[in-house]
């Protein structure tokens, strides 16, 4: 059926007339729709975008993560290259044979230096006051009999600051303890510093060992201050008499120590050598053994490697440190031996006196090479 062309205009003005009401209806349809295919659209390309920055921050953190973890191993692995490589410079000598590095640690340790304690002072309100107090007893430990030396300085004082001072010397850990009480005088040594000395013999012990204070009260132009000291007194569990044979053996220079022993035990000696001419710490040394009552020996042993590295054949001197025998089940301190010499002259001798053999160890050379497996990179 062909419709005219009158009745096709009115279809089309009715099929207008329809859309813009619908339009009318509903006039932001079409727009949400479009907003809501473009806010889609967007959010897949801001996720897209998101996704791309994350994966791109993950790579530069695990890059990040992976030089931080190489540095780290890296650094380990050098730290164990250097410990093993000093190592095994020092094992060319035997542990009780040691070249002596720093001079300064090799030093006889002065009078009053290792115990001494200090601090400042306050008024009864609090107030600073322009005083520092150092009070020492001049060593650690005492054998029974040696005398005690307890020493207090004031820094800041002048020659019209009135000091007075008292020592109590007492048990740290036995309250009813009697004590001894000796006033301070003044030591002309040292300026605005008093001293006292007290026989340890007087001192009663118990056990073999036993740990003291030396407490100190003073009075600082009218301000009442306190301070304290600790050490050891102990009995005499051996006494080192003096040098006895030195000679040459193989590879080693053996210094023999002979005692006069009170009680048996495991003991042991430290001691420095020294170039008698340069006042030099050339290697330090060390003993010990089990030595039973009576008369017995320690020997020290320097070893040719170590003397040719100092450079030097003599002639020596032998500073005692320390000579000791080591606390017992159930004690609470190694016991000092009693030495009646600090310093011995050791003769002269030469390199080619020496077997020339080189210093082994088989535990040692294991150690190193698993040091050296350790921070190795394979």
């Amino acid at each position: 059926m062909k419709l005219s062309v009158k009745t096709t205009l009115s279809v089309m003005t009715i099929a207008f007339i329809l859309l813009g009401a619908f339009l009318l209806l509903n006039p932001k349809n079409e727009i949400a729709m479009d907003d809501s295919l473009i806010e889609s659209r967007g959010n897949e390309q801001e996720t897209k975008r998101q996704h791309a920055l994350s994966t791109e921050s993950s790579a530069v953190d695990n890059l990040q993560t992976t030089a931080e973890d190489n540095f780290i191993e890296n650094t380990i692995a050098s730290s164990i290259q250097e410990v093993a490589l000093a190592f095994k410079a020092q094992s060319r000598y035997p542990h009780y044979s040691i070249p002596v590095v720093d001079q300064a640690l090799a030093a006889s340790p002065k009078a009053f230096e290792a115990t001494k304690v200090s601090m400042p002072t306050f008024d009864d309100a609090g107030e600073a006051l322009p005083f520092t107090i150092s009070a020492a007893t001049d060593k650690l430990e005492y054998a029974r009999g040696e005398t005690i030396t307890v020493q207090v300085t004031i820094d800041g004082a002048d020659d019209s600051t009135f000091i007075d001072a008292t020592a109590l010397i007492k048990p740290t850990q036995d309250a009813s303890a009697s004590s001894i009480r000796k006033t301070l005088a003044p030591n002309n040594n040292v300026q605005h510093s008093l001293q006292t000395s007290i026989n340890s013999g007087d001192v009663r012990i118990k056990g073999d060992a036993q740990e003291f204070l030396a407490v100190i009260e003073l009075n600082i132009n009218g301000s009442e201050h306190i301070t304290s000291v600790p050490f050891v007194i102990s009995r005499v569990s051996a006494e080192l008499l003096q040098v006895g044979k030195v000679e040459q053996i193989d590879d080693f220079l053996a210094i023999t120590l002979d005692y006069r022993v009170d009680q048996s035990g495991y003991y042991f000696v430290t001691a420095y050598l020294d170039d008698a001419q340069s006042n030099k710490a050339l290697l330090s040394l060390q003993a010990e053994g089990k030595m039973r009552e009576g008369n017995d020996e320690l020997v020290l042993k320097a070893h040719h490697q170590a003397l040719k590295d100092a450079g030097s054949q003599g002639p020596y001197q032998l500073r005692i440190m320390r000579s000791f025998r080591g606390a017992k089940p159930g004690e609470s301190n190694d016991v000092p031996t009693a030495i009646s010499q600090q310093q011995y002259d050791i003769p002269d001798f030469a390199f080619d006196g020496y077997a020339d053999l080189p210093y082994s160890d088989l535990m040692v050379e294991r150690r190193i090479k698993a040091l050296m497996s350790l921070g190795s990179d394979e």
